[in-house]
């Protein structure tokens, strides 16, 4: 009788083993498509992540605006870059009131504006910003 406990015993371990395996697996797969579309919609990128680290320290320069992704607020832009806070305000006409805390996404919906032209519009601006100041 003692045995046969210690064999359901450890069949059911077995089957527990399995199961937490495969909630595990499904964890996984859940958590690398949800990465993957939160990539797509650029909120994350390791890449631009890694390398607005790296510009806690020190401006980045002209070189550098192919990282601008809609994402990012343009007062994390004016930090990154060193650029005076109401630039971008005065280059775009910008009057909403959360700026500079809103992102360029939000800025061009609210605007009826085209994501990416407008992304590559405050590259543009922050190039000719970053290129007179040298």
């Amino acid at each position: 009788m003692e045995s046969s406990e210690r064999n359901h015993s450890k069949q059911f371990l077995k089957y527990i083993l399995i199961l937490l395996g495969v909630i595990l697996v499904l964890l996984g797969i859940l958590f690398y498509t949800q990465y993957r579309h939160l990539e797509r919609l650029q909120v994350v990128n390791y890449r631009q992540l890694r390398l607005s680290s790296i510009a806690k320290h020190v401006p980045l320069t002209a070189k550098d605006v192919g990282i601008v992704e809609s994402w990012m607020t343009f007062d994390y832009i004016n930090r990154v870059f060193g650029v005076p806070r109401d630039y971008f305000q005065g280059v775009f006409e910008i009057t909403d009131p959360h700026y500079p805390r809103l992102t360029l996404y939000r800025y061009a919906k609210n605007g009826n504006l085209d994501v990416s032209l407008f992304v590559n519009e405050t590259k543009t601006a922050l190039s000719d910003y970053l290129t007179k100041k040298q």
